[in-house]
């Protein structure tokens, strides 16, 4: 009988059974960060999204709280979703995640668009409040 290293016979069935690639445990740990981020990006896009459709249109004296939270907030999340979705595409580049995350930023780009129009709504109904002056600054010479 041999006892070569390289027999499977002559190791314990637990160590055979327990063994994982060390880039199929980065790929597991990947996919769980980006699920999670994910998640909580859209979480966050969500409750902006929610609070500007729940405030529409914005009439009245201009609110410090809801001007960070609708155009910071919503310029940071798109941001945010934009370093995401160029994150999976460098991964699926290198080839550490699937492609079928690729599917991921058709996600990314409707919650880009429901913020971006969050922002660009939330600016236009100010600015008619305003008078018709762009915000936040007055355009010179005009």
């Amino acid at each position: 009988m041999c006892t070569d290293d390289n027999d499977t016979l002559s190791r314990p069935a637990a160590a055979i059974l327990s063994y994982a690639p060390p880039d199929l445990e980065r790929r597991h740990r990947l996919n769980a960060w980006l699920f999670l981020g994910a998640l909580g990006i859209t979480l966050f896009s969500a409750v902006v999204v929610i609070l500007g459709a729940c405030q529409e249109p914005f009439y009245g004296p201009v609110r410090m709280h809801e001007a960070l939270v609708h155009v910071a907030g919503g310029s940071g999340l798109i941001l945010t979703w934009s370093a995401w979705s160029v994150g999976v595409v460098w991964l699926v580049r290198r080839r550490e995640i699937a492609p079928l995350w690729l599917i991921g930023i058709a996600w990314a780009a409707i919650s880009v668009f429901y913020l971006g129009e969050n922002v660009v709504g939330y600016l236009e109904d100010v600015a008619k409040v305003a008078g018709g002056a762009a915000f936040p600054f007055k355009a010179s010479g005009r």
